[in-house]
């Protein structure tokens, strides 16, 4: 069972209060929005929910692709490691303070 998002939680808030399915408030939102500034806000705020929803959901799906079984990262995410073979630092010029 998928859980509820902040976004379904907005939307059925929005939805509850002006008694109205969403779509039927994006309209008159668009179409007057100096009548009702309050509507204005939520949608606004429900609008920028629905991108940080979008944007946590392809992460997500990056997370998942990049932590499959048997995935072997093209970049070793440990400093100085690339592909296993790690990097030896660059012999000392010698000399005095160096």
């Amino acid at each position: 069972m998928p859980t509820t998002t902040m976004l379904d939680q907005a939307t059925a808030m929005i939805e509850n209060t002006w008694g109205q399915p969403i779509e039927a408030l994006e309209v008159v939102g668009v179409r007057r929005p100096s009548e009702d500034p309050l509507l204005r806000c939520a949608m606004h705020t429900r609008a920028a929910l629905a991108i940080t929803d979008s944007a946590v959901t392809v992460h997500q799906d990056r997370l998942h692709a990049l932590s499959r079984h048997g995935y072997v990262p093209d970049l070793c995410p440990l400093p100085g490691c690339v592909r296993g073979h790690h990097r030896h630092p660059a012999p000392s010029r010698g000399g005095p303070g160096r």
